[in-house]
């Protein structure tokens, strides 16, 4: 997987490899090291964060399925709190619609979560003890619709389902 030019996975070397890995030892995803991480991407650093992508709600451990330990956008954003290469956006790339249906569990919805907390829009859910989480719940899309509503260029389209611009307006 390349994200902002530099690659992650097998076959992978460089200080960003060294960084994720020291990343995921800070949040306690590192049993699989029997050496600290290092700039080669190795079958422990996969085993991590296979191990990183199962706590934020992912399945499936095979290659190809959501927790096959290769980082994607999405993860690797959530691990190190930004996007390392090229891009300067601190804001995730957009999942996709698809990624916020009532009742679905996606780790992009824990962001959304975060972005609605840090912007005040948590009203409908459990106060000051919520903690962001996967699930996409009705409460969840009624803060996205208030926040919509509140937004002069999206209150037009206030469904509560975040698009493209609620999701950067959110984050961002």
């Amino acid at each position: 997987m390349t994200i902002n030019g530099l690659k992650y996975g097998y076959s992978a070397t460089g200080a960003h490899v060294t960084a994720v890995g020291n990343a995921l030892v800070k949040r306690g995803f590192g049993k699989h090291y029997s050496v600290g991480p290092g700039p080669e991407w190795m079958d422990s650093d996969t085993e991590n964060f296979s191990d990183f992508q199962l706590s934020l709600g992912y399945k499936g451990t095979a290659p190809h399925q959501d927790a096959d330990g290769v980082p994607g956008e999405i993860s690797l954003h959530q691990l190190l709190g930004k996007l390392p290469g090229k891009a300067t956006s601190t804001v995730p790339p957009f999942p996709g619609r698809s990624a916020f249906a009532v009742g679905k569990s996606n780790p992009a919805v824990t962001i959304l979560d975060g972005g609605l907390i840090r912007k005040g829009w948590a009203r409908h859910h459990a106060g000051a003890k919520y903690t962001p989480g996967p699930l996409f719940s009705e409460n969840t899309r009624l803060n996205v619709r208030d926040f919509q509503r509140a937004t002069p260029s999206l209150a037009g389209d206030a469904d509560g389902y975040p698009g493209p611009q609620t999701w950067n307006l959110l984050l961002s």
